[in-house]
């Protein structure tokens, strides 16, 4: 046995699109109901309106009958008594008004049986009574005093017999008239109803699917809605409660299972997260500790290296010549091995103070810092013959000696690897980029091949031997380190051959951010 609970629960259940059919259905159901019962009513009232126009045409001619026949019986009258034919013209305007109503009201099927009687009495007295006696007089002369009170009382009788029977037929006609009209007035009332019922109709399917659509659809999307800013605001116990299997329905059960497995998600990333910070900690930890045993370290051995350089360049002085030639060699060998580890050393220290002993942020005027740079190269410029093209340079936010510092490595290495024969060309400059400024180093020196673009930025690693370029290979390596204590980016392209260019980001200074 269903109860209403299960009949609710089975529409809740209904998909929505079958729910908007099911209203249609039932609007035109009710609408072809409301046309078809409109259409029967007009019909109705059209048949009684026809009705009670011919009823009220019947007592038009029935009057118009009756003074037809009141001109007859005084134009004959007049007659009688004068025998002049002036007297006749009421009369005969009356036979022709008979002579068109008469076939009418005997040929109408709805006219009462009185109304044929009434005409045959006419007939009659036209035929019998009034033609008989004009013609009489035309053919024999007036009639005498006691003929003449004779026909006048008989004619009389016969009119007041006429009269009567026209009161008869118009009391008749008069309550076919009333019906009709009461009928038409019915159906009017019918028609009124109708229109009025199929107005309460459309205005209470309009509000049935008001308020079908603000139950089924638009507080499910408000409470989804709301849901979706909670959980879009950070709140991932958001859920919505619409138990229903309809599309809504659907749509907030995938919507749970979406909160849900973000809730999930959040705790495993909180998590995540705290592990990551704890290692980062632990990271920036160990990563001081490292830059602080690396100073210490390259700082401690500078004494020990400084007194070994020195007695093995005492003995080279003191000693060279006087031994034999594997002598010689050995010493330039130590004296050589202690210059280039004390030169690493100091390289060392200047890579472990990028992050450590840089000086604060300010404004650097980069086409200043270049000059300066310039300068410092003048020598190894003019050496090469290189040619050096200066673009626009911006001023930038930055630590002014890290940025020269940056300049320093990359124009000396691209003088340093120029090609044999060529004169050096080197070009710098700048282009906004992403509310910084994108730098370029370019040269036409013997290019890098792509599989070495990471390997250069080491520390330590070089590409050639120091015999062919001399250097410890750390320069590039604290460039990539500098760039990235500003928060910029450090790339190249190469073609092997033909030259290199190095790119690398700085941020723009505050004064120019809008």
């Amino acid at each position: 046995m269903s109860s209403p609970f299960l009949s609710a629960r089975w529409w809740a259940d209904l998909p929505i699109a079958r729910k908007l059919d099911v209203y249609v259905a039932l609007v035109l159901l009710l609408t072809l109901v409301l046309i078809l019962l409109t259409s029967l009513t007009v019909a109705d009232l059209n048949r009684s309106s026809a009705q009670r126009l011919r009823a009220q045409a019947r007592l038009a001619n029935l009057n118009s009958l009756e003074k037809a026949l009141l001109n007859i019986e005084t134009g004959e009258r007049g007659y009688l008594l004068s025998q002049k034919e002036n007297f006749l013209e009421p009369y005969r305007e009356g036979r022709r008004v008979l002579s068109e109503l008469l076939p009418k009201l005997e040929a109408d099927p709805e006219a009462p049986p009185a109304l044929h009687a009434l005409a045959a009495a006419i007939r009659s007295y036209l035929n019998e009574w009034a033609e008989l006696n004009i013609a009489r007089v035309r053919s024999q002369g007036p009639f005498s005093e006691a003929q003449q009170l004779r026909v006048f009382e008989e004619g009389k009788a016969r009119f007041d017999l006429l009269r009567q029977q026209f009161a008869k037929v118009q009391n008749q006609l008069t309550e076919q008239f009333t019906q009709s009209r009461m009928q038409n007035l019915r159906e009017i009332g019918q028609l009124r109803s109708l229109v009025w019922v199929a107005l309460g109709v459309l205005v209470g399917s309009t509000l049935l699917l008001r308020l079908g659509t603000q139950r089924v659809v638009i507080e499910p999307l408000q409470r989804l809605r709301e849901s979706t800013s909670r959980l879009g605001g950070g709140d991932y116990s958001a859920r919505v409660s619409i138990q229903r299997r309809d599309e809504l329905g659907q749509l907030a059960q995938a919507f749970n299972l979406a909160a849900a497995n973000l809730e999930r998600s959040n705790q495993s990333l909180v998590e995540a997260n705290r592990h990551l910070q704890e290692q980062q900690a632990e990271l920036e930890r160990s990563n001081r500790e490292l830059e602080q045993f690396a100073y210490v370290a390259s700082h401690d051995l500078q004494e020990p290296l400084r007194m070994v350089s020195s007695y093995t360049q005492l003995l080279e002085r003191r000693y060279k010549g006087k031994l034999d030639e594997k002598a010689d060699m050995y010493i330039h060998f130590a004296v050589d091995g202690a210059n280039r580890m004390q030169q690493l050393i100091q390289d060392l220290l200047v890579y472990s103070r990028v992050g450590t002993k840089g000086m604060p942020f300010q404004a650097v005027d980069t086409a200043r810092v270049v000059a300066e740079t310039l300068r410092d190269l003048e020598v190894a410029i003019a050496e090469s013959g290189a040619q050096v093209q200066l673009g626009t340079l911006p001023t930038v936010w930055g630590d002014p000696s890290q940025i020269r510092q940056v300049f320093q490595n990359l124009l000396s290495n691209a003088l340093k690897f120029r090609r044999e024969g060529v004169q050096p060309r080197l070009e710098i400059g700048a282009q906004r980029e992403n509310g910084g400024w994108r730098f370029r180093v370019a040269d036409n020196g013997i290019g890098i091949e792509s599989p070495y673009f990471d390997r250069i930025f080491l520390i330590f690693q070089r590409l050639h031997t120091k015999e062919a370029y001399p250097g410890n290979g750390i320069g590039l390596a604290v460039v990539k380190k500098i760039i990235e204590r500003h928060g910029g980016r450090l790339w190249l392209e190469s073609i092997p051959g033909e030259g290199s260019t190095f790119f690398f980001t700085l941020p723009e200074a505050p004064a120019e951010r809008t």
